[in-house]
């Protein structure tokens, strides 16, 4: 009778249990990219407000014109490549780019993976190696970085994603975003398709370049 009493008390706080740890970690992932966010803003702040570059399409890497991306200067696939990218002077913690749910080991053909769980929006690329747009040419809660959709995370592989290519749902149903000014929050998946699929402007399709926010 005690042995069929603890069975069934486990079978009820297993789940609140679960439920529990797993906000723990949201509330770590979301302090993680908080901590991004805030290095981004002193980034700019010390570069004529200017954002540091994406590192879309593997940028800066072996590139001596080109400085460092935000994640990293060189790719070799080792954790401590985040120490040669340009926000690593305010963060200097190699835990702070990894949600705790995001576990290791990765694929070999997908090294930037080894370096962070989260990427930044392409949208912030100026188009050039060098920086990305300024924060004052987008609004706060304009969507800067995310979790990477694992599945695919072969398609931001440099760090850097389009919002078409996809949210974790690591902490179910969503993922954790941080924002321009610096906020951070849980985003519902569905949410996030949702402004993914708008044709115009919207937190996360943020171009300044662009009339539609999107990038072409």
């Amino acid at each position: 009778m005690v042995i069929l009493i603890i069975v069934v008390l486990a079978a009820l706080l297993f789940p609140v249990l679960g439920g529990v740890r797993e906000k723990g970690q949201r509330t770590i992932c979301m302090s993680n990219q908080r901590q991004l966010a805030l290095a981004c803003s002193l980034y700019a702040a010390e570069n004529g407000g200017q954002l540091p570059f994406t590192n879309s399409g593997g940028g800066s890497r072996n590139n001596p014109g080109w400085l460092p991306g935000w994640a990293y200067r060189t790719l070799t696939g080792n954790q401590t490549d985040v120490c040669s990218g340009a926000v690593w002077q305010y963060v200097r913690s190699t835990k702070i780019y990894h949600c705790p749910m995001d576990r290791g080991p990765w694929a070999a053909s997908q090294p930037a993976r080894n370096l962070s769980s989260y990427i930044m929006n392409s949208c912030m690329n100026g188009n050039n190696a060098v920086h990305s747009y300024r924060v004052s040419q987008f609004n706060a809660s304009d969507i800067l970085l995310w979790e990477a959709d694992h599945l695919n995370f072969a398609l931001g592989n440099d760090l850097a994603q389009y919002p078409d290519q996809g949210l974790d749902n690591r902490h179910a149903p969503g993922a954790t975003i941080a924002c321009i000014d610096g906020h951070t929050e849980w985003i519902a998946l569905r949410h996030f398709q949702e402004l993914v699929a708008t044709n115009g402007r919207s937190r996360i399709w943020c171009n300044p370049n662009k009339s539609n926010g999107h990038l072409f």
